[in-house]
């Protein structure tokens, strides 16, 4: 029987880790601390670089934002800002527009009021010069 002819013996008898370079989880991990442990600059740089690299493919991935929305996006938002602005202009504007209608209000009774002093001055001189 051939020893590299797994077919003709019980799949009980396979073991991977003989003959070969199989390492367990707990050995891979140690391997790993032993290294970072003699070698700590090059685990930093190493590091940077895997996070650089994935920070450039994270980028290339998202695509930006085409330039027609960016122009929406900024005319909406003067938009939204001359709305607001031409709201409170317009309040102040109907506040004085409010407080105009009521001098002038005021000034037209005390405009009839003074014609009416006048004609009635004209009308008592009148009365005093049929009495005199």
């Amino acid at each position: 029987m051939n020893e590299n002819d797994y077919t003709s013996s019980p799949a009980s008898d396979y073991n991977p880790a003989v003959g070969s370079d199989y390492m367990s989880p707990e050995e891979s991990t140690s391997s790993i601390d032993e290294v970072v442990r003699e070698n700590p600059m090059a685990a930093v740089l190493g590091a940077l670089g895997i996070g650089l690299i994935l920070g450039v493919i994270v980028r290339s991935l998202t695509t930006p934002t085409p330039p027609q929305n960016r122009a929406l996006g900024l005319l909406e938002e003067i938009q939204e800002r001359l709305s607001e602005l031409g709201h409170t202009g317009y309040s102040r504007v109907s506040s004085a527009a409010e407080d105009g209608a009521d001098a002038v209000r005021k000034g037209v009774g005390q405009l009839g009021d003074l014609h009416l002093e006048r004609s009635l001055s004209k009308l008592t001189r009148s009365l005093k010069n049929l009495f005199h």
